[in-house]
């Protein structure tokens, strides 16, 4: 997919997301702040997102995982 900009790919990927087939994903991105930033702006378009990368605390991480 051409993507504008990062709004734009975004919007893509939740539709993508969106999609009924699809009950669980997961999305790499290339660095740790990426990862929350994508997280939230994943929530802002309506999807139920978490992140999880290295500086999270095990327990937090352990967390994410149950709630998924």
């Amino acid at each position: 997919y051409w993507c504008d900009d990062r709004r734009h790919k975004n919007r893509i990927l939740a539709r993508l997301l969106e999609d009924p087939a699809i009950n669980q994903a997961i999305v790499f991105t290339a660095t740790k702040s990426m990862t929350e930033t994508l997280c939230g702006d994943l929530r802002e378009l309506g999807l139920d997102a978490r992140f999880l990368h290295g500086d999270l605390r095990q327990s937090r991480r352990d967390r994410v995982l149950r709630q998924a």
